[in-house]
């Protein structure tokens, strides 16, 4: 919860948002302890496309069937490979 109050998450009951870094590490701390919402979140904001199916490709492995559907797509369209 305290990541999406940082991030600016629609989510979230309330922001501040002149905090996004501190956001972004608490989403980083989440993603680490396996909260797979969270490897999603940083899945769409990853700048570069390997990192970010990464990110997909673990939050799919803890569950999050949207990042499956996403990581399903890049098999298809050959972005992800079975490395």
């Amino acid at each position: 919860e305290l990541a999406l109050i940082y991030t600016g998450s629609e989510h979230a009951k309330f922001t501040v948002r002149e905090q996004a870094d501190l956001g972004k590490s608490y989403m980083e701390e989440a993603a680490i302890a396996g909260h797979p919402k969270a490897r999603y979140w940083l899945g769409l904001h990853e700048m570069n496309q390997e990192r970010a199916m990464s990110h997909f490709t673990l939050a799919a492995r803890y569950g999050c069937k949207t990042s499956l559907d996403l990581v399903v797509k890049g098999y298809r369209s050959g972005i992800v490979t079975r490395e």
